[in-house]
């Protein structure tokens, strides 16, 4: 499952988050620009000693979306907000996480797993809608793409029930919290304690992906 070390990473990574977290709150934006990719580094790390070097493509693809994440993560919180550069750092994140989810898979996707998920999607994009100006196909496509990612997650799950595909499923389902709820508070209105709404919820997310990097292409746990 994890090594000594990968629970000490995460300790680490855990430490970090809660530092980032504390340094959005305060508003100390030295602190943000050291914490908020340390942490994502760290996750990284973890990722890559859960299995990247051995585990096959799945491993590598949740990789390279951590990359990607952490690439949306520095546009985010550049100086001058790059949103439509974060959006499709994390928009090209979510198509490596669905290439790793589909990776071992045999069966065929249900229509009726995806339409929760899809529904879920659509119905946080219709109450962001008239908010979004300019941003009304980006964040649509988006969404969908989001969508898509946790259906995926879910039909691997099905298909290779265990402890680590259930990871990867529940940290699908953090990012698309998480996501709603950055939504929700840069659109419509702020989100009580958003800093550890957001962001928790976010960093939980991609701990989980790369904790279920310790399965092998073929794996069925």
């Amino acid at each position: 499952m994890i090594s000594r070390f990968g629970l000490l990473l995460s300790l680490l990574i855990l430490i970090s988050a809660f530092a980032e977290i504390n340094a959005e709150r305060k508003h100390n934006a030295r602190k943000v620009y050291l914490f908020k990719p340390l942490t994502m580094l760290l996750i990284l790390v973890l990722a890559w000693i859960q299995g990247v070097p051995s585990s096959g493509m799945y491993s590598l693809l949740i990789f390279i979306g951590l990359i990607l994440s952490l690439g949306g993560d520095v546009a985010l919180m550049w100086p001058k907000d790059r949103f439509l550069v974060g959006l499709v750092f994390f928009l090209m994140a979510q198509v490596s996480y669905i290439g790793a989810f589909f990776n071992g898979m045999t069966g065929t996707l249900s229509i009726w797993n995806g339409i929760p998920f899809l529904s879920l999607s659509l119905v946080v994009f219709g109450l962001l809608h008239s908010r979004l100006g300019k941003l009304k196909i980006p964040v649509l496509i988006y969404s969908l793409v989001l969508g898509i990612m946790a259906w995926v997650a879910w039909e691997r799950y099905l298909e290779h029930q265990g402890f680590l595909t259930l990871a990867a499923f529940g940290g699908a389902l953090l990012f698309v919290l998480s996501d709603a709820l950055l939504g929700w508070d840069r659109f419509r209105s702020p989100v009580p304690q958003r800093h550890i709404m957001v962001l928790g919820t976010y960093f939980t997310a991609q701990w989980l992906f790369a904790l279920s990097s310790g399965q092998a292409i073929n794996s069925t746990s």
